[in-house]
């Protein structure tokens, strides 16, 4: 798996929570079984760590919402990553909880070499994000989750908001969401001991984000709007390897073709929006009956809805 740490080093956390903090992260690194070689090796888990809250911070501006304190690929062992942990320095900015996750799945996850099918980020808060922010925690966290990122979310201290946890972890919450520490020191080693079953939990849930109970929801997100076409508003995809050859004008292969396939797409000036609402249409439908070609047994009442969406989506 590959698995990004989001900490909190905001001025909501004290100096000796944030060294607790990092006691907690080199415990939990022990459970991971690194790549030997991050950059090329396709078996092994990689590991980033990155702390968010930088003082003066403000969105839209050149200013990184976080701290990388190293990628998926820096690192091939745990001791170099618990050595590293040890010299990490509080940031004590304002919390933009939703623009450090989006920078992380941007420049952390997004081009790295040999992406696991496992994506795991763990968020390990201190309170709600700023006001400004709350917007696009929810997006970001919603498309992320829609994009197969499974979120644990660890929160302690007294500031937090309910609903913004419950919309920014996976579910089901009761196996994604501690909250604890709100009158009292949270207690780390019953963090460490809840997720040491749920790492081999991931192991075995290849393919199983987003859940079922979040497809749905993401399939609507996929569907495209008449409204929106010709704007830069961007349709999600849920993620998978689509390869489609349109030389021949057809954008449709035999789905049990192993050949690589590839998309071109031209600029053309003539009837531009068009062009972009047929091909909306048809990429969505390809898209949707790709997914449906590859849904296991268990899965046939999502699959009967789907279908439905997609129907009604080619008679529009």
């Amino acid at each position: 798996m590959d698995v990004a740490f989001l900490i909190d080093a905001s001025q909501r956390v004290g100096s000796d929570e944030f060294k607790e903090v990092k006691a907690f992260i080199t415990k939990v690194l022990d459970y991971f079984h690194i790549a030997p070689d991050p950059l090329t090796s396709t078996l092994g888990d990689r590991v980033a760590v990155l702390s968010y809250s930088p003082p003066g911070y403000m969105p839209n501006t050149e200013e990184c919402p976080v701290y990388l304190e190293f990628d998926l690929v820096t690192y091939n062992s745990i001791h170099q990553m618990k050595h590293h942990l040890q010299d990490s320095q509080q940031l004590n900015g304002d919390v933009f909880i939703g623009h450090a996750l989006q920078w992380t799945i941007d420049n952390v996850f997004v081009g790295t070499p040999n992406l696991r099918k496992n994506k795991v980020i763990f968020v390990i808060s201190a309170g709600e994000t700023n006001p400004s922010d709350k917007e696009v925690l929810r997006n970001v966290s919603l498309r992320a989750k829609c994009q197969g990122y499974s979120i644990f979310v660890f929160s302690f201290g007294p500031k937090h908001n309910d609903k913004e946890l419950e919309e920014l972890a996976s579910h089901p919450l009761d196996h994604h969401l501690v909250q604890l520490g709100r009158t009292h020191k949270p207690d780390w080693d019953y963090i460490v001991n809840f997720v040491k079953p749920f790492v081999h939990l991931i192991r075995r849930a290849i393919n199983k984000y987003p859940t079922k109970d979040m497809k749905a929801t993401c399939v609507n997100m996929t569907s495209p709007n008449p409204e929106n076409v010709g704007t830069e508003n961007s349709i999600l995809l849920i993620p998978g390897i689509y390869e489609i050859k349109t030389e021949n004008g057809e954008l449709f292969d035999d789905f049990n073709s192993k050949e690589q396939h590839f998309l071109v797409l031209e600029n053309s000036h003539s009837n531009g929006s068009g062009t972009a609402t047929y091909l909306m249409q048809k990429l969505y439908l390809f898209f949707s009956t790709q997914k449906l070609a590859v849904k296991d047994k268990e899965e046939a009442h999502l699959e009967e809805t789907t279908a439905q969406v997609v129907d009604k989506q080619e008679k529009e």
